[in-house]
C-alpha cells in the first residue's frame, strides 16, 4: 500500500514477505524457521524494553534507503543497507565522535 498509511501488522507482513526470501537465500549460519506468533499480553513489556530500538531501526532504514515504499526497494539496495547497518558502531549516539550528524553511512 505505497500511498496509504499501513497498520503495524500490515507493515510487518509486507516486510516479512520481502525479507523471507532473502533470509532463506542466506543459507548456512542463518536461521529463519517461521514467522513470529503474537502474544498481545506481552506487547506492553516489549514496547517498553524494545520499542525504542525498533523506532531507531526505522530511522536508520529511512536514512540509508530514503523514505520510499517498501515494495519499491530493490533487493540489491536492501542488501547494501543490511551491510551498512551491520557496521554501525555499537555505541552510536552515546559518544560525541559517534553522533549521527551526517547520516548513518558516514558513521561506518
Amino acid at each position: 500500500k505505497p500511498s496509504e498509511v499501513m497498520g503495524e501488522s500490515a507493515l510487518e507482513d509486507a516486510l516479512l514477505s520481502k525479507l523471507q526470501g532473502l533470509l532463506l537465500e542466506l543459507g548456512h549460519g542463518f536461521c529463519f524457521e517461521a514467522r513470529q506468533k503474537r502474544f498481545p499480553d506481552k506487547g506492553k513489556k516489549w514496547k517498553k524494553s524494545s520499542g525504542g530500538n525498533a523506532f531507531k531501526a526505522g530511522e536508520i532504514w529511512v536514512d540509508i534507503l530514503g523514505n520510499q515504499p517498501f515494495d519499491q526497494i530493490d533487493f540489491s539496495e536492501a542488501e547494501e543497507a543490511f551491510g551498512i547497518i551491520a557496521r554501525i558502531p555499537t555505541y552510536h549516539g552515546k559518544k560525541a565522535e559517534l553522533m549521527n550528524t551526517r547520516g548513518f553511512r558516514a558513521l561506518v
